[in-house]
């Protein structure tokens, strides 16, 4: 129904639907420019909509999803977004997926009622600054890391949510903070015998490699006595030489 003739109907008080107002009071009982502003509210927002250019069955589908948007942000809650959407996932594609969902759900329980789209770095100062005290910075960032997966998961896999909050946020470690100390072991006692026989091999492989090249030195130095042997020229730089080096010599020697 067209808004004039939705008009003329209530000016008539043929439209029952609209002879009550939102306070109760017939519309009968108003005055004529009060019951025409009444009927132009019933419409105001789409004529409106209309004259932007929107397109009124696009509107609609966005207040419908707008209706189902409860159900969604429930969806979208971090433990449940976890068992419903990310723990499938991570257990068929990786083999440590029960041990990070575990590690997610103690660490960030403090979120578990918050839409991953809507936590932020707020969110993960407060759990950093509580938990640096207890673990090492290489901890909190890795945990920090599963979580970021985990969400990321909600954009490109599921396509869920367009972006997060946490999308461009990255932790640097702080003067305060903790970082792992350099372990100290010791070899056991089979791991001591056989990098000793290692040593060894390799000082022996060392050994018969050095015998070698000097064995084929000793015979290719003996061999060139033989096949070239001196003159009665002497080059002033060492001494003794054969024809071919003495016609290289300027001519002044």
């Amino acid at each position: 129904m067209g808004l004039r003739a939705l008009q003329a109907r209530v000016l008539q008080g043929e439209c029952s639907a609209a002879r009550t107002g939102a306070d109760g009071d017939s519309v009968a009982n108003r005055s004529c420019i009060e019951r025409i502003k009444y009927v132009c509210l019933l419409e105001i927002e789409p004529a409106g909509e209309v004259a932007k250019g929107t397109d009124l069955k696009t509107l609609r589908l966005s207040r419908r999803k707008r209706d189902e948007e409860p159900d969604k942000r429930a969806e979208l809650e971090l433990f449940n977004y976890i068992e419903q959407y990310y723990e499938p996932y991570a257990t068929e594609h990786s083999v440590t997926a029960i041990e990070i969902v575990r590690i997610l759900k103690r660490e960030f329980e403090f979120l578990k009622h918050k839409p991953i789209d809507q936590i932020d770095s707020d969110d993960i100062e407060q759990w950093r600054t509580r938990r640096s005290k207890q673990v090492t910075f290489t901890r909190i960032k890795r945990i920090y890391t599963y979580l970021k997966a985990c969400i990321n998961t909600a954009v490109k896999h599921y396509k869920l949510i367009d972006r997060y909050e946490l999308q461009t946020y990255t932790l640097k470690r702080k003067i305060s903070e903790r970082v792992n100390p350099p372990k100290i072991r010791y070899l056991s006692k089979e791991e001591e015998e056989r990098l000793l026989q290692a040593l060894q091999e390799r000082d022996q492989g060392l050994r018969e490699k050095r015998a070698r090249y000097v064995e084929w030195q000793s015979k290719r130095n003996h061999k060139k006595q033989k096949t070239t042997p001196g003159t009665n020229y002497r080059c002033r730089f060492s001494g003794p030489c054969n024809a071919y080096h003495y016609s290289r010599l300027p001519n002044r020697l």
